[in-house]
């Protein structure tokens, strides 16, 4: 009886940790799917996908509606720092994507820099010092970024990649303030992540009317980009990631989180959205380097998962 009742603990940790899996994957997708659906202006997208995203929640939470509309009862303080480290961060991300089409994997790169930021944050707020090797990582995470944007095959800064790169940084900044600072509020569950996601659309789309012009998708690959991004990354991604992490082998896929921006940006390069150079490799690998050592002999603080 009980070599049955370990053998299907075995499987259930073993399908939890595949479910985590499932999450990196779909994180690993966004800056594809963003890219794929141009030309749909940056608060539009994120208007829609959050919609999608909140609604898709909605309809699989179904029997724990209750558990959903309970998740609106937050401290004003958890709300401001929620609407700045969730919708804030991806919508950053979708308008420094927009800003420099033709630099998708350095933007993409600058970006992960928030395993690393998440790191120095929270060393400052438990006033503790950085390890000589978390410098080392921060480093190369660093120059692995600068790789990231030389490999797009810019010859000089111009003033809208600048913004670009200034938007990504931006990105990562909300998720990392978010990620250490929402431990003070003891809430990290998904319910509260979709119910800000929910909040956010109506702002968001107020904000889109009054800066830009709608544009709505025409192609069925578009579409299908807008739909997959609401349900995928934005979406089931945290319901995987949670089951992953409370009922699967926690450990294993933090450190397989650590290949999302290798995956992003070849996937990025597959889907024809970034041209494939040398340079690329070495750049993922810094920034996954980097972030690997930072993280060496750290208490997370947070939780490790977005795309």
């Amino acid at each position: 009886m009980s070599e049955n009742l370990e053998c299907v603990r075995s499987v259930g940790k073993l399908s939890a940790t595949a479910m985590g899996c499932v999450a990196i994957g779909l994180w690993s997708t966004l800056a594809v799917l963003t890219r794929l659906s141009q030309p749909v202006p940056p608060f539009e997208l994120s208007a829609i996908a959050f919609a999608i995203a909140f609604f898709g929640s909605v309809a699989y939470e179904g029997w724990r509606g209750k558990q959903l509309l309970n998740s609106l009862r937050q401290p004003i303080g958890l709300w401001i720092l929620g609407l700045m480290g969730i919708p804030g961060n991806i919508i950053l991300y979708f308008i420094a994507l927009r800003h420099a089409p033709d630099s998708p994997v350095g933007v993409n790169l600058v970006n992960y820099l928030w395993p690393l930021l998440i790191v120095v944050l929270s060393n400052f707020v438990m006033k503790e010092r950085l390890r000589w090797l978390q410098w080392l990582g921060i480093a190369m995470g660093v120059s692995g970024a600068v790789f990231g944007i030389n490999s797009d095959g810019q010859t000089g800064l111009q003033a809208r990649h600048a913004t670009a790169y200034l938007f990504a940084f931006g990105s990562a900044v909300c998720w990392a303030t978010y990620s250490v600072m929402s431990r003070r509020f003891f809430v990290t569950s998904r319910e509260v992540i979709m119910v800000m996601c929910g909040s956010a659309v109506l702002p968001v789309w107020v904000f889109h009317r009054l800066t830009e012009i709608t544009v709505l998708p025409t192609t069925a690959l578009q579409w299908v980009a807008v739909v997959a991004m609401g349900l995928g990354p934005l979406g089931f991604a945290y319901y995987a990631w949670d089951c992953g992490m409370r009922k699967g082998n926690a450990r294993l896929l933090a450190s397989a989180a650590f290949m999302i921006p290798i995956f992003s940006t070849w996937l990025l390069i597959a889907f024809n959205q970034a041209p494939f150079r040398p340079t690329i490799g070495l750049a993922c690998g810094l920034v996954t380097g980097g972030v690997v050592l930072v993280s060496t002999g750290h208490r997370a603080t947070a939780p490790l998962g977005r795309g």
